[in-house]
């Protein structure tokens, strides 16, 4: 009678388990582990010297690198094509590329004679992954550094280009050029219009002051009008360029 009972409470205890196990929620997966970029297509530029910058396109997919898109630029802001001389270039735009997918990083090897282009890419890809970020890194309104731009082309063909060095938000220095339709940078001690060549001067001061936010407020020079014009849209051009988000 004993074991009967013991049998009968037993069994009892199991399905009274059984049916608090059946009625207990199953509790919600874990949520998937914040993201670090969030997806899209993101370009950016380095910093550039007398001889250009590189520019890339990173496209982002669920956190990975799922292609680059590189291009470089030469000292009067005019695209390297097919035909730029120099094949280590050429080998570099494919290798920077294919390693940054791979690697899914900026920080790639550099490829061996191409050690400028290589190191252009590697800070433009940082510069593009930081706008990718989810939570971003650098929280000011532009990168750090000399960032080059140019002005469309006018009737001519002539057009201005500038190097705007950005520090802590402000423009601490404005060094301007313009270029001829041929592609090569004007001769300004033989120049015809001295107005021109003293406007280089005085628009780098006037940009330098008026801060990122004034240049389309600058002041054009008195009879270097279509000058200044190249320089202010140039100037915005490299703000546009080094601007974080």
């Amino acid at each position: 009678m004993r074991k009967r009972t013991l049998v009968a409470g037993i069994l009892a205890l199991i399905m009274v388990l059984t049916l608090v196990a059946a009625c207990t929620p199953t509790p919600p997966p874990p949520p998937p582990p914040p993201k670090t970029y969030n997806d899209g297509v993101y370009t950016a530029v380095s910093q550039a010297n007398q001889r250009g910058f590189v520019w890339v396109g990173v496209t982002i997919s669920d956190d990975k690198i799922t292609e680059v898109e590189v291009k470089e630029f030469d000292g009067v802001a005019a695209l390297k094509g097919d035909d730029y001389p120099w094949d280590a270039t050429h080998v570099a735009w494919v290798e920077l590329a294919a390693q940054s997918v791979a690697k899914n990083t900026w920080d790639v090897d550099v490829v061996a004679e191409a050690t400028t282009t290589s190191n252009k890419y590697r800070e433009a890809a940082k510069f593009a992954l930081e706008k990718a970020k989810a939570t971003p890194t650098v929280t000011t309104t532009y990168f750090d550094g000399t960032f080059m731009g140019a002005s469309e082309p006018d009737a001519r063909g002539g057009y201005g280009i500038a190097w705007v060095t950005i520090e802590n938000d402000k423009i601490i220095e404005v060094l301007v050029d313009e270029v001829t339709a041929d592609g090569t940078r004007k001769d300004w001690p033989n120049y015809p219009w001295p107005q021109a060549a003293e406007a280089r001067e005085v628009m780098s001061d006037r940009f330098v002051a008026a801060g990122p936010d004034g240049i389309d407020d600058v002041d054009t020079v008195a009879q270097a009008t279509g000058s200044s014009n190249h320089w202010k849209a140039a100037v915005q051009n490299a703000l546009d360029s080094a601007r974080v988000k």
